[in-house]
């Protein structure tokens, strides 16, 4: 379905695979895989794809952004609602943050959580 939809939501953005290859940073190669199927996007190429295409991630995902909640403890089902309202654009520097903040958290020897 992934692959699918993204070789779909390119067409109708009315690019290239080259186009939108350079759009998100990566090779022609690794997005004609993806739209086959052979491959899959990392997260931060996954969001890249949704910038780029104008796409929010549940709708090139394929997947129902409630379906995927289902199951999570509820603090991370909060934070995922709040990071869907968000644009693409600003997902690498949460992401970083949010990298940054765990690691901090493992470097912790007292014990202590956040």
């Amino acid at each position: 379905m992934l692959a699918r939809n993204i070789r779909l939501a390119r067409n109708k953005a009315g690019l290239t695979q080259g186009e939108l290859a350079e759009a998100i940073g990566v090779k022609r190669a690794a997005l004609a895989s993806w739209e086959t199927g052979r491959a899959k996007p990392d997260i931060d190429d996954f969001m890249k794809l949704c910038c780029a295409l104008k796409i929010r991630p549940e709708e090139l995902s394929g997947v129902s952004f409630e379906y995927e909640l289902s199951g999570l403890q509820q603090p991370v089902v909060e934070l995922a609602k709040i990071l869907a309202t968000l644009p693409p654009t600003v997902f690498p520097l949460i992401s970083k943050m949010i990298r940054s903040l765990a690691n901090e958290v493992e470097g912790d020897t007292d014990g202590k959580t956040i």
